[in-house]
């Protein structure tokens, strides 16, 4: 991406979110560390999905496997959905599995 278009994009986020960073932002992203203890704070099984693909294990349960990658991606949400903030679509035994290996790779 040119530096420009970059440059107009953070602008553009930056408008919307305050304080926003760029670098600050890949950063958190890109640390295990970080996305561990974002995940545990998380209130939700959406946002608890979100975080755990970030991380990036293996997973060797098929099923769990396609679902982390498919199901809830952003290429496969509805354009009128639930609000994933304040109804919690991911079913339990999902969420258990994400913990459970989360757990045994710490």
């Amino acid at each position: 991406m040119d530096g420009h278009k970059f440059s107009s994009g953070c602008a553009a986020i930056g408008s919307e979110i305050a304080g926003f960073d760029y670098a600050a932002t890949l950063n958190k992203i890109s640390d295990s560390k970080e996305l561990r203890s974002l995940y545990a704070s998380s209130q939700n099984g959406y946002e608890k999905l979100q975080i755990f693909r970030l991380l990036e294990l293996k997973v060797k349960n098929s099923v769990i496997q396609k679902f982390i990658n498919e199901t809830y991606h952003i290429e496969n949400e509805f354009i009128c959905q639930l609000d994933p903030a304040q109804f919690d679509t991911v079913p339990e035994y999902v969420v258990e599995e994400c913990d459970k290996l989360l757990a045994a790779t710490a």
